[in-house]
């Protein structure tokens, strides 16, 4: 998920309000967290509930100073995430999951650039991460929906100057698939940041993931490109998908205005359940430091023919306008 590159690119969550320390067993530990609530409102009925109003994210973190070598580290979240997609597919708390352990891991240490982490780990891909007051928008993009999010595995890094090299195996399952492999590279040149992911999951699918986010005057923009390819198709089931997305982040004293623009087109796989479509989303957002954040949203959906129902399971074609109001917090 490239969280370094979504810090530098965004001002979107406001300053902690607290953040507590606790030594125990010679870690240094923080707890801190966010909180937010939205209300949505959709033209289209069968995507998004009419009048929908939702606790979107709820969590506490339990996190380690970066350790040292031969040291440990602790990540721990816990707590809700009840996101909704730009597409109108409910994702956690909102699909009646139960609130609790979100991610989590270890991390040793053996020298100053090798570490390996191993637990429910978060992934590097993509532009977005799950917390909702960590993105620039309210609700989750298209290409989220076909992106690994959390999972239990072992992930090997590698860092030499301004980039990490990574490698993990871990417990996936979708589909046929029970595993996945995972690879890839996150660094900078001067002011420019970038990712390159590989997640294969055999029985399922394989992801090639593409970041880069750089200044541009008062602007940071942002590039992710993510190519996929189905296994195991059925005979009339096409197998790949292609999703553009471009973040645009203009900020003006208190006032960021975040511009995401998607293409996505997946044929008959099914991947993005669009066949082929764009989004454009605007999250104009206000900014009040320690007291946190308000922000609206304005996203229009088009997708064809075979873009799936995610309330009834039917397929048709969706033109739809979403409005969106959230306020939160980060402690």
């Amino acid at each position: 998920m490239l969280r370094a590159l979504l810090a530098a690119a965004m001002t979107v969550g406001a300053a902690p309000i607290y953040a507590g320390e606790i030594g125990a067993s010679g870690l240094d530990l923080e707890l801190k967290g966010g909180v937010s609530a939205a209300v949505f409102r959709a033209r289209h009925p069968a995507a998004l509930d009419q009048n929908h109003v939702q606790l979107t994210d709820f969590m506490v973190e339990l996190v380690s100073a970066e350790p040292q070598a031969r040291e440990l580290g602790v990540t721990v979240g816990v707590g809700v995430l009840s996101s909704t997609t730009v597409l109108g597919e409910r994702i956690g708390a909102a699909a009646g999951n139960a609130a609790g352990l979100q991610f989590g891991w270890v991390t040793f240490k053996p020298t100053d650039a090798l570490s390996l982490e191993v637990g429910k780990l978060a992934t590097n891909i993509g532009y977005e991460v799950r917390p909702t007051y960590d993105n620039t928008s309210i609700t989750l993009s298209g290409m989220w929906t076909a992106q690994p999010n959390f999972y239990p595995g072992a992930r090997a890094n590698y860092t030499r100057k301004e980039n990490t090299f990574y490698a993990e195996v871990g417990n996936y399952a979708r589909r046929e698939a029970t595993h996945s492999l995972g690879l890839g590279l996150r660094g900078a040149t001067g002011d420019v940041e970038y990712g390159a992911n590989f997640f294969g999951a055999p029985g399922d699918r394989r992801l090639y993931d593409f970041v880069v986010t750089m200044p541009i005057g008062n602007v940071v923009a942002g590039v992710n490109v993510d190519y996929l390819r189905l296994e195991n198709p059925t005979v009339l089931q096409d197998n790949h998908a292609l999703g553009i997305g471009l973040h645009v982040l203009a900020h003006v004293g208190d006032i960021d205005v975040p511009l995401r623009i998607e293409s996505l087109r997946d044929g008959t796989s099914g991947i993005y359940g669009v066949d082929h479509g764009w989004t454009a989303t605007v999250t104009p957002t206000l900014n009040m430091g320690q007291a946190g954040f308000v922000r609206a949203e304005l996203a229009y959906v088009h997708a064809g023919e075979d873009r799936r129902n995610p309330l009834t399971g039917a397929r048709d074609s969706l033109t739809n306008l979403i409005a969106a109001v959230q306020m939160g917090t980060q402690f």
